[in-house]
């Protein structure tokens, strides 16, 4: 176990090292230093091995006291989205190379509530799913 030590911290001070280039190119569709700090650390808690994603869990992780910051940067920050998409998707591919690569489609479908006597129950999104509700 020791041995991957030296691999973990290589690849470790390689992701700071990303990290810091990423936000540098994301640096013109923000107005402000402070929405880009975090988004930077919501970056960072993104990619991280944290089992559950929530605002609480991100914010201990990044070492915010609440997920306020994280909330306000995803929900009233004016910045360009579209053109930062087009910037992280720009990076990734300059640094994936020729690297075989693996992409998931996730779809947050939310819980199927099969139930006609829950009060307030109607059908819910189900984006692409197929089938019956069994299966």
């Amino acid at each position: 176990m020791i041995m991957w030590a030296p691999a973990v911290m290589v690849e470790g001070a390689r992701a700071v090292s990303n990290l810091a280039e990423l936000c540098g190119r994301l640096q013109p569709y923000f107005a402000r230093a402070e929405p880009l700090e975090q988004a930077g650390k919501y970056i960072t808690a993104s990619m991280s091995d944290l089992p559950r994603k929530n605002g609480w869990t991100i914010a201990k992780h990044v070492g915010d006291a609440t997920p306020d910051r994280t909330q306000r940067l995803l929900n009233h920050t004016v910045w360009d989205h579209d053109a930062a998409m087009r910037v992280v998707r720009g990076y990734m591919a300059e640094h994936l190379g020729d690297q075989p690569l693996v992409v998931a489609a996730l779809d947050e479908s939310g819980q199927e509530k099969p139930g006609a006597a829950t009060a307030g129950v109607a059908r819910q999104y189900w984006g692409a799913r197929t089938g019956s509700p069994t299966g």
